[in-house]
């Protein structure tokens, strides 16, 4: 009896693939690792090609050029975070769901908050010199329109005012989360203030529309973010050396 011999090609194929999947994450990992060490001023095709072990055609061949593969990488780290937003973060608060979605965030980014700071930076460079990209701008579009989705049931259920624009409410939300990583990637803030201080800010843009069946709860949610931003805050300045000390 004789067999059929399995086709190769499908399997080669499946090879070929993976091998280029392979030198496509070698090339974003030493793009983060040069944002991590050095900034995006130090990102060119021949430091990228040599830290990633391939040749600049190959960078051009797989990806593209260096402003391609950041929107690569980008693209990359924020399906992570998008990722991290739909798992369920069991939360106490008069506003679980915009809670738990800052809440989300900051555990992507506590899992490795310094190679994510450096690509968030390198994020908020690229935007103030040629604008954001298009990745960073679809990332934007859907918390827009899940935060929107959000209100609106909060609107259902008598909670918030059905004055309030849903999605103009949403925009007010990211741009603060968007301020908050920004500071946060300059080290302006602690990811710690990014965690509270942007559950604040949401809690706030919330109870300018909140019904009396939800502004009580709001309210003592709001006295409790501020007296741990205030903690915060204090912990943060006894751990700074005091002028005084130091010429002692």
């Amino acid at each position: 009896m004789t067999t059929t011999p399995a086709p190769i090609g499908p399997t080669l194929n499946g090879l070929r693939e993976r091998a280029k999947a392979d030198r496509r994450q070698r090339i974003l990992d030493a793009v983060l690792a040069i944002l991590c060490e050095e900034g995006l001023p130090a990102l060119s095709t021949a430091r990228i090609s040599a830290r990633a072990g391939v040749s600049v055609a190959t960078l051009y061949n797989l990806i593209g050029g260096v402003e391609q593969i950041v929107d690569r990488l980008v693209e990359q780290l924020f399906a992570g975070m998008e990722q991290a937003m739909l798992e369920s973060v069991p939360i106490d608060s008069p506003a679980p769901e915009f809670e738990a979605y800052v809440e989300s965030t900051w555990r992507y980014l506590a899992a490795r908050e310094e190679p994510l700071r450096a690509a968030q930076r390198a994020v908020f460079q690229r935007a103030l010199a040629i604008g954001a990209s298009k990745p960073v701008m679809r990332v934007a579009t859907r918390s827009v329109g899940h935060l929107a989705g959000a209100v609106r049931a909060l609107q259902r259920a008598g909670r918030l005012s059905t004055d309030a624009d849903a999605r103009l409410l949403a925009q007010q939300m990211v741009s603060c989360q968007s301020m908050q990583l920004e500071n946060w990637s300059v080290g302006l803030l602690s990811l710690e203030h990014y965690r509270l201080g942007t559950r604040y800010q949401f809690l706030m843009l919330l109870r300018a529309w909140a019904t009396p069946t939800s502004a009580t709860a709001l309210d003592t949610a709001l006295r409790q973010r501020q007296q741990q931003l205030k903690a915060l805050d204090t912990r943060r300045h006894h751990r700074q050396p005091h002028t005084g000390d130091a010429a002692s």
